[in-house]
Order: structure tokens, then C-alpha cells, then sequence
């Protein structure tokens, strides 16, 4: 971590950012390079800004009180409301492969083939479940899933001032927007890319997935495929503030056509001092163990009101 002291900019938002979140939660790579992002943003202003974030456990919470909170696959994965040999099947993938996805060790090319050997076969389980397009809404309500405290604050402040959001998921996408949609939050500027299930118009029941594979490992431009339409059309925006609670979501705004600014903001949730170096390699400010969108919501109120 940079021991350059903070400009005068910065050290404002570290100072209203403190009223609501303890100082030595934020950790900064260096002082200069997040203050020159941040200046960028301000002299461009809101209509070159978009914001580019994970969901699982950096909009959700990553755990409550100690106990782990589930992921929107979670919310499915393990619902009441699965047959128990389903749900054992979904616990032994997640035993063999989460230790794989988080592991600093294994080569990133080797884990990739893990990713997609998981997903292939979580979602022929899923086929075996009998599941229905309502057991979505009442599996979130019998869950432990939880949006990180005053996210809504993020979307709508997001919403009023036109910025863009996209939210890049590996998880399950009818999840994230029946989620969204529960809290109001489910904005026209929100667009979510993730794994899509299809159900049948007639009688509800779990057809499929869309053709789109969203793994820990290919958030970026690798699916979006080449039209990349999604950034095409934000191409005047090439300012981006991005979330993210793995080392590799920070690849998610690789598919940005042109790039000034991109503030990479990350939430370590655990195994702090396993992987706290490794994340100041690639965010710019890491956030430790930080349940709360309060930081993010600072910075964009200081942003968006030095604008105006």
C-alpha cells in the first residue's frame, strides 16, 4: 500500500467516508492513481460514468452476524423446496469446486476448465429437481440472502442521475431480477448479465438455460461474444466505477470499447490476511469485511455533488 499522503480531493472523501464506515476497513493501493481516477469522473461527469458490479457478495452481503449468507445459486441450490438428493448433489459440486475457485495457488488457464466442469454440471442437476418458475419467489423468501446495507441508496442515486448499471453474475440471473424487483430496485439503467433459466409459458416448469455460460472466470468480454453490445452502446462512457468481491471480477470491464478512468473498488469479505495482499495488487481500494454499501455510497454522493 502506496504511503503517498492523500490530496486534497481524496482526503475529502476519505473524510466524509469515515462518518459512515471505520477508517481502517478502507485500504487504498495508492493515493495519486485513486485521485486522479476520481478527478477524471468529476471533469467528464455523469454522462461518461457507468458503474459495472458483481452481485454475490458484493451487492448481497457475504455473511451476517458470522453466518455465511447465501448466493442467488445459493437461494436455489439450497432451498427447502428441492429434493434432498438434488440439494446434496449441489453441496458436494460446491465442496470440490469453491476451494478451486478461490485458491491463489492454481493456475488461472487450469481453474477456468474447473469453472466450466462445475457449471455443466450443476445445471444438469438442476434438470433434475422438477423446478418451477414460482419456487423462484418463495425460495428467496425462505432464504438467507440479504442485500449489503443501503444498497438501495446505490441504485436509486444511480437511477436518478442516469448512470448506468450493469450487473455481471455468475449466479442465477431470475434470482438477481426477482431480488432486484422485491426491493424496487430494478431500474431501466439496471442490466444483468448472468445465467438465465427458461421455463415453460404453459405450466412453469424449468425448460433449460439461455445459451449463455457466466462462470467466475469469464465476466468480461469472452461472453459477451463479438457484438458486444452492451459497452458498444455505452461506448461515450468511458469512465466506470466497478465492485467486486474476486480478485478476477476486475476483468468484468474488459469489454469496454474505450477506457479513461475505471475505479476498482473490492470487497473482502474473509480470509482477510490469505488474500488481502493480492487484492491490493488489483483494486484500487479494498473495503475489509465491510457489510455495508456506505463507502460507495459517499463517493458517488461526493462525485455527483462536486458536478453540479
Amino acid at each position: 500500500m502506496s504511503v503517498v499522503s492523500p490530496t486534497s480531493l481524496f482526503q475529502k472523501v476519505i473524510k466524509i467516508c469515515s462518518s459512515v464506515t471505520q477508517v481502517e476497513k478502507v485500504r487504498v493501493r495508492d493515493y495519486k492513481t485513486v485521485e486522479r481516477y476520481i478527478s477524471r469522473i468529476l471533469h467528464k461527469g455523469p454522462h461518461a460514468l457507468q458503474v459495472i458490479t458483481d452481485f454475490d457478495c458484493t451487492v448481497t452481503k457475504h455473511h451476517v452476524n458470522g453466518t455465511r449468507c447465501l448466493s442467488s445459486s445459493g437461494v436455489i441450490n439450497r432451498s427447502p423446496l428441492l429434493p434432498p438428493e438434488s440439494k446434496a448433489a449441489f453441496i458436494r459440486l460446491f465442496e470440490k469446486y469453491y476451494p478451486i475457485e478461490i485458491c491463489l495457488e492454481i493456475d488461472e488457464g487450469e481453474k477456468f476448465q474447473h469453472m466450466v466442469d462445475w457449471y455443466k454440471q450443476a445445471r444438469v442437476n438442476m434438470m433434475t429437481c422438477a423446478l418451477k418458475e414460482d419456487m423462484i419467489k418463495k425460495s428467496i423468501a425462505l432464504s438467507t440472502i440479504q442485500l449489503r446495507d443501503n444498497v438501495q441508496d446505490m441504485f436509486k442515486m444511480l437511477h436518478r442521475n442516469q448512470i448506468p448499471v450493469l450487473v455481471f453474475s455468475a449466479g442465477i440471473g431470475n434470482v438477481i431480477e426477482e431480488l432486484l424487483r422485491k426491493y424496487d430496485i430494478l431500474y431501466p439503467n439496471v442490466e444483468i448479465i448472468s445465467n438465465f433459466m427458461e421455463f415453460s409459458e404453459k405450466d412453469g416448469t424449468l425448460l433449460g438455460y439461455k445459451d449463455l455460460m457466466v462462470h467466475p472466470l469469464n465476466k468480461n468480454e469472452t461472453v459477451l461474444g463479438d457484438e458486444n453490445k452492451y459497452f458498444m452502446d455505452l461506448s461515450h462512457r468511458d469512465n466506470a466505477i466497478l465492485l467486486g468481491d474476486h480478485t478476477s471480477d476486475v476483468q468484468m470491464s474488459r469489454g469496454m470499447p474505450h477506457t479513461d478512468s475505471i475505479l476498482k473498488i473490492g470487497f473482502l469479505n474473509d480470509k482477510i490476511s490469505e488474500r488481502l495482499n493480492r487484492f491490493m495488487e488489483v483494486f484500487d481500494i479494498v473495503l475489509i469485511d465491510d457489510q455495508s454499501m456506505d463507502f460507495v455510497n459517499q463517493l458517488l454522493r461526493v462525485i455527483l455533488s462536486e458536478h453540479k
